[in-house]
């Protein structure tokens, strides 16, 4: 089961002024449990949703759902897997992203750039699926009874309002 962060959390309350009814719900991210995968990677130049190996174990390590990471040089691009077909084949949901783009071809021009240099391709990381379905009923049933919630970021809390 994936960790809890300690400091992303969800605050309910029943209107903005009033605590005294307030709880907080851990949100569970798949970044905070990610491991090292076995080997390198590197897309197929003729499908940028299929995911080659070199020394990779895709079945042994990942599973739909779960999702593959790559280095900061590739902007930390993330993809979800859909299909592991063999140890060194995978197919993922889309193309891989980062935040704010999809990063196919830096991804191929790193990989590419790897090769040159002697190495199979880049190296990733496997995230676990994250079910946040109880997060969101307890969303869901604080704005049905009219509550209010507050999202607060990594490393602030609630008694920091002032820095919002």
């Amino acid at each position: 089961m994936p960790g809890l962060c300690q400091v992303v959390r969800i605050h309910f309350t029943n209107s903005l002024s009033h605590r005294s009814d307030s709880i907080s719900v851990p949100v569970a991210r798949a970044a905070d449990d990610a491991k090292a995968g076995t080997g390198k990677v590197h897309l197929s130049l003729d499908d940028p949703c299929l995911v080659l190996g070199e020394g990779t174990k895709f079945l042994e390590e990942l599973k739909p759902k779960m999702q593959i990471m790559l280095s900061k040089v590739v902007n930390s691009s993330v993809a979800e897997v859909t299909q592991v077909i063999s140890d060194t084949q995978l197919r993922i949901k889309t193309e891989f992203h980062s935040d704010t783009e999809k990063c196919t071809k830096l991804v191929q021009e790193k990989a590419e750039e790897a090769k040159s240099q002697g190495i199979d391709g880049l190296a990733f990381k496997k995230l676990p699926y994250v079910d946040q379905n109880e997060m969101y009923q307890h969303v869901y049933q604080r704005l049905h009874e009219g509550g209010c919630i507050a999202i607060y970021p990594e490393g602030k809390h609630s008694l920091q309002s002032a820095a919002y």
